[in-house]
């Protein structure tokens, strides 16, 4: 059996929070006024179809003039698409 005690908790410094795409995904939203969870599903688009979720951060939220990715916005949309259906029902 695995046990866990305090000893296994880690606080990282603020340059090792640099590792984790949670941690870009959340600043890049707060500093360029994105939603979180379009910016969190746009690196899954990118992490599903191998592509570096830099790609999605020049083209889509620094607005770079790159050629778009189809395969990209599929996977992206259908992502969107999905997230729609099992969102709960407001009423």
């Amino acid at each position: 059996m695995n046990t866990y005690n305090a000893s296994d908790i880690k606080i990282l410094r603020e340059h090792e929070l640099d590792v984790f795409p949670w941690h870009e995904i959340e600043t890049l939203a707060e500093k360029h006024k994105k939603d979180v969870d379009w910016v969190r599903r746009g690196f899954e688009a990118c992490y599903q179809i191998g592509m570096s979720p830099q790609f999605f951060i020049d083209k889509y939220i620094l607005k770079h003039d790159l050629p778009k990715s189809v395969e990209l916005e599929q996977v992206f949309t259908e992502n969107m698409r999905n997230s729609a259906r099992k969102a709960p029902v407001k009423g």
